[in-house]
């Protein structure tokens, strides 16, 4: 195959994206289906992580390629970040072939295209990687990172598979190698939801319940005007206290939206946005006016 007929991986290295990578080894051989080269995989990272090239976020080693979440440290590029992890694997990997099974060297013999020829443990090329910009993305692409043992049918459940960081996530151990939780961003949702009567607002004196966590607030049946006041300002507070200082620190820019409220109620939700407080000129007017 010529230089210039091979696919080639645009890469785009904003500031504050996440990324999801995948690459693959040579001809897809499951190179990886060995503790040795796992564990070797699993060192790269623990690597990388410790000399601050990004925060690992999710990862699974499969068989014959490797998925990743990651978010790049300032000013590290993803090409920096792949060539550490792949070339200290390949580089063990080599030299444990060399002293141990050097027949099997040809099967990673890979004509390079200028004539040379060179052994190869990762397929030549980019692979995979996609800029992750909001919250959602991230935990879906964290989501199917995981559930990919499943869906090959390698195990039952996510966590069963040893080479994963969802045991990670489920237990709150870093076992086998530590992830970078406190820099993923959560899921904050901000609920209220009414329930009317027709056009008008019952006049009952039920008030409005607050729940000690503060992350949604709910009036059965019907309310007052004074338990409509105390809503706004417990919303207000909330979401000052709660919500507004964690959307401050996100590098990430996820959606914001009002849910069109359906007839018997009225619902709204807001779903967490790092650049929030930036963008108020343009987005209060998308807020209902009760919350402004």
């Amino acid at each position: 195959m010529l230089a210039h007929d091979r696919k080639r991986c645009k890469r785009y290295d904003i500031p504050g994206d996440a990324h999801a990578l995948t690459f693959s080894c040579f001809k897809r051989l499951p190179l990886l289906s060995h503790v040795r080269t796992c564990q070797w995989t699993l060192d790269a990272l623990g690597q990388g992580r410790i000399k601050g090239l990004f925060d690992l976020w999710a990862y699974v080693i499969m068989p014959e390629h490797v998925h990743l979440v990651v978010l790049p440290r300032p000013s590290v590029k993803i090409s920096t970040i792949l060539k550490s992890l792949k070339q200290s694997v390949a580089n063990r990997a080599l030299s444990w072939l060399k002293n141990n099974a050097p027949e099997f060297l040809r099967t990673l013999e890979d004509v390079q295209p200028n004539g040379d020829r060179a052994y190869r443990f990762w397929q030549r090329g980019g692979g995979y990687d996609r800029n992750l910009r909001s919250v959602e993305d991230i935990h879906e692409k964290v989501n199917y990172v995981h559930n990919n043992p499943v869906r090959r049918g390698l195990v039952d459940k996510a966590s069963f598979w040893r080479w994963s960081s969802c045991r990670a996530w489920e237990t709150g151990e870093d076992t086998p190698i530590a992830i970078d939780r406190a820099s993923l961003p959560a899921k904050i949702v901000l609920a209220c939801t009414f329930v009317r009567h027709g056009n008008m607002l019952a006049k009952r004196n039920h008030g409005t319940r607050h729940p000690p966590g503060g992350g949604q607030v709910e009036i059965d049946n019907a309310c007052t005007l004074g338990a409509m006041l105390a809503l706004r300002k417990h919303v207000a507070r909330v979401w000052s206290a709660c919500v507004a200082p964690s959307l401050a620190c996100l590098p990430f820019s996820p959606p914001f939206a009002w849910p069109v409220p359906g007839f018997g109620s009225s619902v709204f939700a807001c779903a967490a946005s790092s650049r929030l407080c930036g963008r108020r000129s343009r987005q209060s007017a998308a807020r209902p006016a009760w919350l402004r």
